[in-house]
């Protein structure tokens, strides 16, 4: 295993980061915002969208066995949108990942958004992991 994978996922919790449109459900941005209430507990200057590191095929499994987490489905967003993020001199000291293994979920990890970002450049940032996402329906749907 490679410290990070090719994919990470994302669970989508609500119906506003998902669109059914031209015959497709397509991720929206709001899947991917950070809380904003990790800035309480993160002493880094950043916040935080937590994610799951496609490490096997039990990531995805995992990710549908919180409900709550993935009551829409989930995302797939490949690694190097992220890295050309890291890349790109307008966004590289504004968006990174992390891995942040927890003891019940050993996949766990983070995209992280500088705290303090204007709001509009969050939301663009989101927009664009959104458009480079799959969307994956929940199994049970």
């Amino acid at each position: 295993m490679t410290e990070f994978p090719d994919y990470c996922l994302r669970g989508i919790r609500n119906r506003s980061g998902i669109r059914e449109q031209y015959g497709r459900v397509q991720v929206y941005a709001k899947a991917y915002k950070p809380d904003t209430r990790s800035k309480d507990w993160r002493t880094d200057g950043w916040i935080a969208t937590s994610i799951n590191w496609e490490d096997d095929e039990e990531a995805l499994k995992d990710i549908f066995e919180n409900t709550e987490a993935s009551a829409y489905g989930a995302a797939r967003l490949a690694r190097n949108h992220l890295d050309d993020f890291k890349a790109n001199p307008n966004t590289h000291d504004i968006v990174d990942y992390e891995r942040a293994p927890l003891p019940d979920n050993r996949y766990h990890g983070n995209i992280v958004f500088r705290n303090g970002s204007h709001e509009g450049l969050i939301n663009m940032l989101c927009g664009t992991l959104a458009l480079e996402s799959i969307f994956i329906p929940r199994p049970d749907s």
